[in-house]
């Protein structure tokens, strides 16, 4: 791990030109949406009064910290524009009633293929940047293969229909969405040490799941290097171990 440093880029650390990243691609949004008014809430939380975000270049549509140039251009565009071949295709999937995870039975997505990689690319810078918007050290495993300076994928990622959007289906019918998850740590009972992190990432109604896990070494260094994070981390890992997550955020996140 790296320390935290909101002035810093989020996948690389360096000072220069810092722009914003969406939390969900603008590309995306724009397939789901077109040019329509867009509003911004948290589905936890139905009183609370929805944002307007005018367009999806909004400033509510972005991380509060930010990534470099760099990262945000030569260093990530081919993830971001995997992300968008792939993601055309899954939904196509999805409506046709198949599994959006057949995929990558393709050719094109065979593991370790160059667009395989570049998917799983995507989804890690994406990791990075929920885990800087709660000051967590930056992760260098997970930031150095965001950024192509590492090939070694430690993402894990399912496709599947968002739960979310089917019970609202069931009420309203077929309609405009998409969301993300957070951040959402997993964690020991026991020791209440954190060993993985867990995003989600929803368009329309195909939801994609995608976590890190923490390997020995970098379990022991958040311990010993980062008390602080430490123990943020131990805070929320002993409140859902006193009060459990239910059956239906666990399907809103993903994780049933």
């Amino acid at each position: 791990f790296q320390n935290f440093n909101e002035h810093q880029c989020s996948l690389c650390g360096d000072l220069d030109k810092l722009t914003g990243e969406h939390k969900i691609k603008a590309s995306a949004l724009k397939s789901e949406f077109g040019e329509d008014i867009l509003y911004i809430g948290n589905s936890d939380n139905a009183t609370e009064r929805m944002k307007l975000a005018q367009s999806v270049r909004s400033k509510h549509l972005k991380f509060r910290l930010q990534i470099c140039e760099a990262c945000n251009t030569s260093r990530t565009q081919k993830a971001d524009r995997e992300f968008d071949k792939f993601n055309e295709l899954a939904r196509k999937k999805l409506q046709r009633g198949e599994n959006p995870e057949q995929v990558f039975e393709m050719a094109r997505y065979h593991k370790g293929s160059e667009a395989y990689q570049n998917l799983f690319k995507y989804f890690a810078k994406l990791l990075c940047c929920h885990m800087a918007e709660v000051n967590a050290p930056r992760p260098k495993r997970l930031s150095d293969f965001a950024i192509s300076r590492s090939n070694t994928n430690c993402i894990w990622l399912s496709i599947k229909r968002d739960w979310t959007y089917d019970q609202a289906k069931e009420q309203i019918g077929s309609h405009q969405y998409a969301a993300h998850g957070g951040l959402i740590v997993y964690g020991s009972k026991t020791s209440l040490a954190a060993n993985a992190f867990h995003s989600t990432l929803t368009i329309g109604s195909l939801q994609y799941v995608f976590f890190l896990r923490l390997d020995w070494v970098e379990r022991l260094e958040l311990k010993v290097l980062y008390p602080c994070f430490t123990k943020w981390c131990r805070v929320q890992i002993e409140k859902a171990t006193n009060t459990p997550l239910s059956l239906e955020q666990k399907k809103k996140l993903g994780i049933s």
